[in-house]
């Protein structure tokens, strides 16, 4: 690892180490682990779920959700565990907790991680596979040597992964790392840091 990758990674670990204090609980006081994904539960069929600018009910509405949506990635919970944090339209929301549930036989350890970028914008999904690398020029597949977040690994959610790929019959090391991270394109807070030995920086989504 060099010594700029050395760096890059203490402070993100530095700054998740901070940011790992649990938001909030459930009925059973245990914090659940996140990002983590939510459907909605409990909603009229002809109704929404509204998402607030704070986790008040007299907060400023700014989206809704759906009778039915599912995927929803929540970063956060409110101190009392009865408010959920999601991004929505690139900026954060916050949806009554009451009206989630978490998603049925979600196995994240083997679910595609769409992580992003900008100087300049780019995107990188993981597979169990590949990487798929976006830019505004082109899109590049690059096949996986070793993953750490294949099915029945270490939770990355909560103790960070590895991959290692091949890109120009080089090897990258690609790393995730909990904690809130922001994309710097947007107002949207991310729970995944990711970042790798090119250089690339930034943050990483379950949806």
């Amino acid at each position: 690892m060099t010594k700029d990758l050395r760096t890059v990674f203490c402070r993100i670990v530095v700054v998740a180490s901070f940011l790992l204090v649990p938001m909030g609980a459930h009925a059973d006081d245990i914090s659940p682990i996140l990002p983590a994904l939510y459907e909605t539960t409990n909603v009229a069929t002809d109704d929404v779920l509204n998402v607030r600018e704070m986790p008040d009910a007299g907060s400023l509405q700014i989206g809704s959700l759906p009778y039915n949506a599912t995927d929803i990635e929540v970063v956060a919970f409110s101190f009392q565990g009865n408010w959920a944090m999601i991004n929505i339209e690139g900026q954060t929301g916050w949806v009554s907790a009451r009206f989630l549930k978490p998603a049925p036989d979600e196995t994240y350890n083997s679910r595609s991680l769409q992580c992003f970028g900008t100087e300049p914008f780019w995107s990188l999904s993981i597979t169990q596979n590949e990487i798929l690398i976006s830019t505004p020029d082109a899109q590049t597949r690059h096949p996986i040597q070793t993953t750490s977040l294949a099915s029945g690994s270490v939770d990355f959610r909560a103790f960070g992964g590895r991959v290692t790929w091949t890109r120009e019959q080089n090897v990258v090391r690609s790393f995730i790392a909990p904690g809130r991270c922001n994309d710097g394109s947007s107002d949207a807070i991310y729970g995944l840091h990711y970042f790798d030995d090119r250089g690339a920086v930034g943050c990483c989504s379950l949806q």
